[in-house]
């Protein structure tokens, strides 16, 4: 079983709008995946409603363009809107990602 299948068995559905749920399953992985200087879109918040919420209050919310700045194990430093936003593994695991088109 890929980490993929994991996270996705594990995700938990909240009543916030579809579309902080909804991903393309052929491009969405979580951001804990994602390589030092690539530029991500989020693409879905798989995560229950507190946590949810928390990320959406920070400004990572579907659609929004991100930069994967630095990484340290698990945990992702990402620069958002002109912040940077430090990670936890949990939560890197509950935000998933797509390539930025440019």
């Amino acid at each position: 079983m890929n980490i993929h299948s994991q996270i996705d068995k594990q995700a938990i559905s909240t009543s916030l709008p579809s579309s902080l749920h909804q991903a393309s399953p052929q491009t969405a992985m979580p951001l804990m995946l994602a390589s030092q200087g690539e530029k991500m879109t989020v693409s879905a918040i798989k995560a229950d409603k507190s946590q949810a919420r928390r990320l959406a209050d920070l400004g990572l919310r579907v659609g929004k363009s991100l930069n994967i700045i630095q990484k340290n194990g698990a945990g992702v430093v990402v620069g958002i809107q002109g912040l940077r936003l430090a990670i936890g593994p949990s939560q890197a695991k509950a935000i998933l990602v797509s390539p930025s088109v440019s």
